[in-house]
């Protein structure tokens, strides 16, 4: 999909075989593969995981790792495909109302309480990711369409909803 220049071999976070194949995941909080353009970042996760098991296991690192990349690059746009066979529609929502909400990173001391205020998680089937390649779609064409989509989200999140509620 790339129509645009990168360092392919620096995009991999992940420990690979001699065959490259993937042997180890990422380490530090960080998704496996990061690729770096000059004005954006795409993150790459990518799940064997069937639909029934990405709530329980994807949820929380495909998140942390968005949320951390995003705020640790910014102003630099970062948008993340998740891949799959197949996807949770649950997944598919929860991911799409999470650009709603500012998310603080899991690398608070680092941070500063800073937040990210439009995480973008793109959920994408192999499939759908096959067809996009067949049609000769761009990464440029792909990234534009999700952030046209994802920034006429609403961004006036009440951090201090709970607060309201347990004012008596």
């Amino acid at each position: 999909l790339s129509d645009k220049k990168y360092d392919l071999y620096s995009s991999f976070n992940l420990t690979m075989t001699a065959d490259f194949l993937p042997e180890k995941f990422a380490g530090g909080g960080y998704g496996d593969i990061v690729v770096r353009y000059k004005d954006e970042i795409v993150q790459i996760e990518v799940t064997l995981m069937d639909k029934n098991s990405q709530k329980r296991g994807e949820w929380e690192p495909v998140l942390r790792h968005a949320t951390n990349l995003t705020i640790d690059e910014e102003p630099i746009p970062v948008t993340t495909l998740f891949v799959a066979d197949e996807l949770d529609e649950n997944t598919i929502n929860i991911w799409r109302a999470i650009a709603t909400v500012p998310l603080q990173s899991s690398r608070v001391v680092q941070t500063k309480g800073r937040r990210a205020e439009n995480v973008k998680i793109m959920p994408l089937k192999n499939m759908e990711l096959l067809m996009l390649i067949n049609n000769n779609v761009t990464s440029s064409q792909l990234l534009t369409s999700i952030r046209n989509s994802f920034s006429a989200l609403p961004q006036e999140f009440d951090l201090h909803w709970r607060e309201s509620i347990l004012e008596f």
